[in-house]
């Protein structure tokens, strides 16, 4: 059925907003994730190492709302990571929360992948261009919080 015979617009009158930012960050993802095969880390555990080594410690809840993930997601994200021994999830303390910190081995990890998440980082700027990629995380940022803020 082609939008000559409905009323309503289709996807092809108007582009999907979901589509489109799924797809781009599906690539950027897989972007990443080639630059950081070399360190033997996926981009979204790059991701995870690196909100650890910022804050030291977080919840599970509190990691999976910073990383905009369900918490029965950021599990099972975490559980390889415990496997190999880049990070501890400690045992339930108080009101059935468990807290993540990185291991040395995260620790280590984490330094060795820092580099080639900067090459990443320039590569991505290099093909997208200083003003352009300024102007796409201005608008993330904000989609995300406006987003958000709805969904609370």
């Amino acid at each position: 059925m082609n939008s000559k015979t409905t009323s309503l617009p289709t996807p092809f009158d108007d582009p999907c907003s979901c589509f489109y930012l799924r797809r781009a960050a599906r690539l950027v993802t897989r972007q990443y994730g080639d630059t950081m095969k070399a360190a033997g880390l996926k981009s979204s555990q790059f991701s995870i190492l690196s909100m650890l080594t910022y804050f030291e410690e977080l919840t599970i809840s509190e990691l999976a709302e910073k990383m905009g993930l369900e918490r029965t997601s950021m599990s099972r994200t975490l559980h390889p990571m415990q496997k190999d021994g880049l990070i501890t999830v400690s045992d339930e303390r108080d009101n059935r929360r468990r807290y993540i910190t990185l291991t040395k081995v995260g620790k280590a990890k984490y330094a060795q992948a820092l580099p080639l998440w900067n090459q990443a980082q320039r590569d991505f700027q290099q093909q997208l261009g200083a003003k352009d990629l300024k102007t796409l995380k201005g608008l993330l940022r904000r989609t995300a919080e406006l987003v958000g803020a709805q969904s609370d």
